[in-house]
């Protein structure tokens, strides 16, 4: 009702993000109502009140056996009674109805908002799988009394949580990565009996045949999955320029995106390492091939966690120190090699190593300065400031805090912006401000809010002109964080 009004009223029309935000949050308070319902409704303990959702709770299976035992924390499971029952189905049903009015106020006005669509289907359906879906067949079960087969019960309670994932994968073309791990994730869990496949309950797997499919299964998607993503290279990021300004309102982590050669070099460490364990020779190959025609590419230096060290390789060149990288672990490299070719390579570089000769010399090292952006001022050259932007073509008009505001709302928190302004020498040599040379410094404090600032060049209007945004040499403060 809330959520109606102010958006009846205007309050929220022309922000869809805050409209985004404000539903689900209200869906998320609905669904720990839910949670902690059940999780309380189901549990007591020798102290009185059951445990709660948010509490931890031991395995059991490897407790070790004492000849005193210990009622202290230990959990009695029990039946939800019926006022519970009635009060979880009905939350259930809430929370899908507000999906539902989320889905057709906003997606009919906002249509082509494709990040918003993705943000709104990994919410739903990750609570779809995690919570609706196992509650409701549970819920199912307890009230069945013999009626229903547990088979038919089974075949329908991932089919809303599969058609939410299927929403997702499609919600963007071509699909973020991160949206078919989480689409696999779930289908390779464990909990997953087979009710994605036919119409009835004869077409599904039962018994040990449930372990195949599923690996079948997921295999499926892994290739479905590699074959609608782009190649490594080829993606633009274009939202991280929205990333730091949803952070300064709390809009749910649903929203955000990982950079997406990252998230493509983990799907497909985890397409490869899914084939090794689970796969043959054949289709470890095949994965091989279609990782190989994706990451061709990619460049681990762009990414932002990835230094270069002094080591140096058989042929001369630093390596990159991946012990930072977020896109790949140590043994990424190795992806698409085999054994032999790894012990080939490191031979060869032993050999090579041990014939060099550490020669002394007086001569100056030059500064490793590769991957560091450079400015040019006349005829010089200097490192670009990472977190500091230089705009010019503004107003004469255009003040500092006109800056502040402008790109704080756009890209993110700013350090401190200042407008460039001729400097004019009265009396006994003091030097006043006079006019502004429309030109100016933003100092923020993200790297990548800088660098989301800089894909706007000639696109960003700050006082309703467009605007010039270059890198800067120099920071808008004079002390550099």
């Amino acid at each position: 009702a809330v959520m109606q009004e102010a958006t009846e009223l205007g309050f929220l029309n022309h922000n869809r993000e805050a409209m985004l935000h404000l539903r689900l949050v209200a869906i998320h308070v609905v669904k720990r109502k839910l949670l902690a319902s059940v999780s309380l409704g189901t549990t007591s303990s020798a102290n009185g009140p059951g445990k709660d959702y948010d509490q931890c709770e031991e395995m059991g299976l490897l407790s070790v056996p004492t000849k005193k035992k210990s009622t202290q924390g230990m959990i009695t499971y029990q039946s939800l009674n019926p006022a519970a029952v009635e009060e979880a189905q009905d939350l259930i049903e809430d929370i899908r109805d507000m999906y539902d009015e989320a889905d057709n106020f906003l997606f009919k006005s906002h249509s082509a908002w494709s990040e918003g669509k993705v943000s709104f289907w990994k919410h739903r359906a990750l609570t779809e799988a995690y919570a609706l879906c196992p509650i409701g067949q549970a819920l199912k079960k307890s009230l069945c009394n013999g009626d229903v087969m547990d088979d038919e019960i089974e075949s329908e309670v991932d089919k809303e949580a599969i058609r939410c994932f299927e929403k997702l994968v499609k919600a963007q073309k071509p699909s973020h990565p991160d949206s078919w791990r989480e689409y696999i994730r779930y289908v390779s869990a464990s909990h997953l009996y087979g009710g994605i496949g036919g119409n009835s309950a004869q077409s599904q797997p039962d018994g040990v045949a449930v372990v195949a499919s599923t690996l079948r299964r997921t295999r499926g998607l892994y290739q479905k999955a590699m074959s609608s993503v782009k190649k490594a290279g080829q993606a633009t990021n274009n939202i991280s320029h929205n990333m730091h300004s949803w952070l300064g309102k709390g809009i749910d982590s649903t929203m955000f995106h990982r950079d997406y050669d990252t998230a493509l070099s983990d799907l497909s460490r985890e397409y490869l390492e899914f084939e090794r364990i689970a796969g043959s020779e054949e289709s470890l190959s095949h994965a091989i091939t279609l990782v190989r025609s994706k990451l061709a590419n990619w460049n681990p230096s762009l990414v932002p966690a990835v230094a270069i060290t002094n080591e140096v390789d058989p042929n001369g060149k630093r390596k990159l120190d991946t012990s930072n990288d977020v896109s790949m672990p140590d043994h990424g490299s190795s992806m698409l090699t085999d054994d032999h070719e790894q012990q080939d390579e490191e031979e060869v570089g032993n050999q090579s190593k041990s014939k060099r000769a550490k020669v002394k010399t007086d001569l100056k090292q030059p500064k490793k300065t590769d991957g560091v952006h450079k400015v040019r001022i006349g005829k010089m050259e200097y490192p670009a400031h990472p977190y500091t932007i230089h705009v010019s073509k503004l107003s004469k008009d255009t003040e500092d805090m006109d800056l502040v505001d402008a790109f704080r709302s756009e890209f993110g928190a700013v350090v401190h912006a200042k407008i460039m302004r001729e400097k004019i020498t009265g009396n006994r040599g003091h030097h006043y401000h006079g006019e502004s040379k429309c030109s100016g410094l933003v100092q923020f404090e993200e790297r990548m809010s800088a660098e989301g600032a800089l894909q706007k060049d000639g696109e960003f209007e700050v006082g309703g002109k467009v605007i010039k945004i270059q890198r800067s040499h120099l920071p808008a403060v004079g002390i550099v964080p």
